[in-house]
C-alpha cells in the first residue's frame, strides 16, 4: 500500500492511509527527479495505470509530450520551497485519453526539513472545462444572434426609410396637382398635364408597392 506524503497533517497513520485510499482526488507523491513513490486507488481509477505500474517510473508517463517542460518549471519551485495551488492543466490517461486536471502541489520534507520531493493532489475536471466551453460557445452563439438581430433591424429601418421617401416624392407631386386642379384656375393645357403627372405617379407608387416583399401569413 502506498505510503501517505510526508507533508500531510500528522494525524495517526491509519487515519492517514485512510484518507489517502479513499480520497476521490488522485494523491500522488514523487521525488525530485519526477518518479513516482506513492499512488493511491483515485490515481488508478483517473489515469489509468495501477500502483504496481507508476511506483518506480516517472510521472512524465502521464504527462503530455507537448507539456513535458510543465514538470521542469514544477520541480523547480517544489525545490526553491514553493507551493502551487490549483494549478489547471492536462494529463494523458494510460488509453491515451487527454483530460482536465487541477493540481496542487507540496514540497515533502524530510526530518531535517530538506525537501526531498513532492506531493500531489490531482482532481479531474474534465466535465467542469467540457461545460465552461459549452457555456462560452452558448453565450457567442448568442452574441451572434444578437448582432445579427441589430444588423437586420438597422437594415430594416434604413429600408422603411428608403420606402417612406420613394413613396413621398409622388405622393407630394400628386397632392400639389390635385390642389392646383381643384383651384379651377388651370388652363386645359395644364389640366392635361397635371392628369399626365397624377397618372405617371400613381403608376409609380403601385410598381413600388407590387415590389415590396410580402407580408409572413
Amino acid at each position: 500500500m502506498s505510503k501517505p506524503p510526508a507533508d500531510l497533517p500528522q494525524f495517526a497513520p491509519q487515519y492517514l492511509a485512510a484518507i489517502v485510499q479513499n480520497a476521490d482526488d488522485a494523491i500522488v507523491s514523487k521525488d525530485l527527479d519526477s518518479i513516482v513513490t506513492s499512488w493511491n486507488p483515485a490515481a488508478a481509477r483517473i489515469f489509468g495505470y495501477t500502483e504496481d505500474e507508476m511506483i518506480g517510473q516517472s510521472i512524465l508517463r502521464i504527462v503530455p509530450l507537448e507539456l513535458a517542460g510543465e514538470e521542469n518549471e514544477i520541480v523547480s519551485r517544489i525545490r526553491r520551497g514553493e507551493r502551487i495551488d490549483h494549478f489547471e492543466t492536462k494529463r494523458r490517461r494510460k488509453d491515451g485519453t487527454v483530460i482536465d486536471v487541477s493540481l496542487t502541489i507540496s514540497p515533502i520534507r524530510d526530518g531535517g526539513g530538506t525537501i526531498i520531493g513532492a506531493s500531489k493532489i490531482a482532481r479531474d475536471i474534465t466535465e467542469k472545462k467540457i461545460l465552461e466551453r459549452r457555456t462560452a460557445e452558448a453565450l457567442e452563439e448568442t452574441r451572434k444572434a444578437r448582432r445579427q438581430a441589430e444588423v437586420a433591424s438597422r437594415m430594416k429601418d434604413e429600408f422603411l426609410a428608403t420606402i417612406s421617401h420613394e413613396l413621398r416624392t409622388p405622393l407630394t407631386a400628386i397632392m400639389g396637382w390635385v390642389r392646383m386642379l381643384r383651384s379651377g384656375l388651370l388652363s386645359q393645357d395644364h389640366v392635361e398635364q397635371a392628369l399626365e403627372v397624377i397618372d405617371r405617379n400613381v403608376r409609380s407608387q403601385a410598381q413600388l408597392i407590387e415590389s415590396l416583399p410580402a407580408s409572413p401569413a
